[in-house]
C-alpha cells in the first residue's frame, strides 16, 4: 500500500471517530434528557411549542388536535430550512453569535420536553431551500433509542433524510401555510 493510500485511509477513520464523537455528545444530552422527563413536562411542552410558533410569526396561528393515538400542533411561522431542521434533530439552538435574533431556540432543550408526548414526533410542512420549499410530508423524528450507540445511528440516518430530502425531495410552488408536529 503506498504512503497516500494510507494516509488517506488514516484521515478517513480520524475524520469518523471525531464524527462519530460530536454525534455521541447529541445522543448522550438528549439521552439525559429523556430520563428527566416526568408529567410536569408536558405543560411546559405545550408552552415551548407556543412559544416557538410565537417567534416565528409575527400574527401566530395555532391549532392544537388531539387525535385518538397523537397530539397535533401546527403553527403559521416561518418553515424550516436545512439549519434548524438539523438542529432540532441534533437537539441544539439554531441561534449562533452570527445569527439575527429571528431564530428560535436560544438553548436547544425547550424541544427535549415535547418527547413527554411520545418519542416519535411525525413533522409536516416546507423545507426553505435559497427562494424555493420542499414537501416536507411526515419527516420522522425518532428517539425511540434507548442507547447512545444506537441513538447515534438514528441522528445519523435523520441527518442525512434532510441531505436527501434537499437533493430529491419534491418542490412545492408555495410554501405550505402550516407547520405541523
Amino acid at each position: 500500500m503506498e504512503e497516500f493510500d494510507i494516509r488517506s485511509a488514516a484521515r478517513k477513520k480520524a475524520e469518523d471517530n471525531s464524527k462519530y464523537n460530536d454525534m455521541k455528545q447529541h445522543a448522550d444530552k438528549l439521552i439525559q434528557g429523556f430520563q428527566k422527563l416526568n408529567d410536569s413536562h408536558a405543560k411546559r411542552a405545550i408552552w415551548e411549542l407556543f412559544q416557538n410558533a410565537i417567534d416565528l410569526s409575527d400574527k401566530a396561528q395555532i391549532i392544537i388536535e388531539q387525535k385518538s393515538d397523537s397530539l397535533v400542533f401546527k403553527h403559521n411561522g416561518k418553515p424550516f430550512d436545512d439549519n434548524t431542521l438539523n438542529c432540532l434533530i441534533k437537539q441544539v439552538s439554531s441561534k449562533s453569535a452570527e445569527s439575527n435574533d429571528d431564530e428560535i431556540g436560544q438553548y436547544g432543550t425547550g424541544f427535549i420536553t415535547t418527547h413527554s408526548f411520545g418519542r416519535k414526533i411525525l413533522l409536516s410542512g416546507s423545507l426553505k431551500n435559497d427562494n424555493s420549499f420542499i414537501s416536507l410530508n411526515g419527516f420522522e423524528i425518532d428517539r425511540t433509542a434507548k442507547t447512545s450507540p444506537d441513538l447515534i445511528l438514528d441522528l445519523v440516518k435523520q441527518q442525512n433524510a434532510v441531505f436527501d430530502l434537499i437533493e430529491n425531495g419534491a418542490y412545492l410552488k408555495d410554501c405550505t401555510p402550516f407547520t405541523e408536529f
